[in-house]
């Protein structure tokens, strides 16, 4: 730790010690006395150095981001990014945060986010409002119109109905098939194996098991 506090930054050529009391400090490491006593650091000079060095950084990182976003314009139409979906809102104003804006949803929450959680779109929304649907009594039956949707679904419903035909359907009885063991008493086998088929086992006068 005390040879990196000496050990001077790239490009600004002054050790974090230097930078914080101004000198050196002493090691294990021959270091003569003149360089040990405090010297003048200029601030604006560091400043200049860092900023360099930021900018440095700046540039070679956005040019592997990929291509910076256009600036959203207030009560632009777009899609936000909440709670891992996207759903749809406008942009309120633009916050003071570099790439930060304030957005509503269509149920009037109003959310910060980054621009890269904001999509752009072209579609127009409108705001929820419950629809409410205002019937006559006077008005008979067959002039309501019904909804096409609903429609469609009941008529696909019928058409895919099986035919039953009552002539021929057979009205099935369940028949719980029942064995005995040795000692007699009987033994009733679960409705669900109902489907299978069984063979029943009894026993006779002479103690040997029959298959019925």
């Amino acid at each position: 730790m005390l040879d990196y506090r000496n050990t001077p930054l790239d490009e600004i050529e002054l050790s974090p010690a230097q930078l914080h009391i101004g000198r050196r400090l002493k090691s294990n490491l021959p270091t003569s006395a003149p360089l040990l006593k405090p010297t003048f650091v200029n601030e604006q000079k560091v400043k200049k150095l860092y900023n360099k060095i930021q900018q440095t950084q700046e540039y070679y990182f956005n040019k592997h981001s990929g291509k910076s976003l256009r600036e959203l314009k207030d009560n632009e139409t777009v899609m936000i990014q909440h709670n891992n979906q996207f759903t749809p809102g406008k942009v309120v104003r633009k916050h003071e945060i570099p790439r930060s804006y304030i957005v509503e949803t269509l149920g009037g929450i109003r959310l910060r986010r980054n621009r890269k959680h904001l999509k752009t779109t072209k579609a127009t929304f409108q705001p929820e409002i419950g629809i409410e649907q205002h019937l006559d009594v006077n008005t008979p039956q067959q002039e309501i119109r019904n909804d096409p949707i609903t429609e469609n679904f009941k008529q696909a419903t019928e058409v895919n109905k099986p035919v039953q035909n009552q002539e021929t359907q057979i009205e099935r009885k369940s028949v719980v098939p029942t064995c005995s063991t040795r000692s007699g008493r009987s033994v009733k086998v679960p409705i669900k194996y109902n489907d299978y088929v069984y063979i029943s086992i009894s026993v006779n006068s002479e103690g040997k098991e029959i298959y019925v």
